[in-house]
């Protein structure tokens, strides 16, 4: 290919260097999530997510995120394998401890009396 392409091998092995973070931020842009539902999702910012994305499509020599994530797991389902392991489970944000969603996020969680 020309300058600047990566060649097949080089994609091949972006794949064996993604860390586990950036395939589970992949897995969920598989999944058709934003970065912001990616970060509520893994307890991350933002720009945590869009930078391990970033990363991650240049590993992998991808036009962008969504190509990134077919490689990835297109690759997989092609060869009938499991997608890539993910190490570590993602712990929905209202299963997690101390995280509260909805009206409950905003008020305390003690009660406060007052001298009569």
């Amino acid at each position: 290919m020309g300058k600047g392409f990566p060649s097949v091998t080089d994609q091949v092995e972006g794949l064996d260097r993604l860390t586990d973070r950036e395939r589970e931020c992949l897995r969920l842009v598989d999944r058709h999530m934003s970065s912001k539902e990616i970060a509520r999702e893994l307890g991350l910012s933002k720009h945590t997510v869009d930078w391990h994305l970033d990363k991650a499509k240049r590993r992998l020599g991808a036009t962008d995120r969504y190509d990134a994530a077919r490689r990835v797991f297109d690759r997989a389902a092609q060869a009938g394998a499991p997608p890539p392991p993910v190490t570590a489970p993602v712990t929905p944000p209202s299963d997690r401890v101390g995280v509260r969603s909805g009206a409950a996020s905003r008020t305390p969680d003690f009660t406060v009396s007052w001298p009569r």
